[in-house]
């Protein structure tokens, strides 16, 4: 089971780190968060994928190849609300 730390990292993690917390975590995703702990962005592994055929490399960091712009629910959120937010956003 992965915990939420293990997938956490900073904006100057590099897409290195970001690639091993996605191949081993169960969640297939690095959560990228602030000092304060606020999630900024999410990489996945076709944000990797899609940096490396732009020209980014293992050591340039996840904030070059992160989205920015990720779909969040509160952590309370019921089943129907999310379920609503992905058809809404056709996830």
């Amino acid at each position: 089971m992965t915990t939420l730390n293990s997938i956490l990292l900073s904006p100057d993690a590099l897409v290195r780190e970001a690639l091993v917390q996605i191949d081993v975590g169960a969640s297939q995703l690095a959560i990228i968060v602030d000092g304060d702990r606020r999630v900024i962005g999410v990489v996945t592994d076709g944000d990797v994928r899609r940096g490396l055929l732009a020209g980014v490399t293992l050591d340039d960091t996840v904030e070059k190849i992160m989205n920015r712009n990720p779909k969040l629910v509160p952590v309370d959120a019921s089943d129907d609300e999310i379920q609503a937010l992905m058809r809404r956003e056709v996830i």
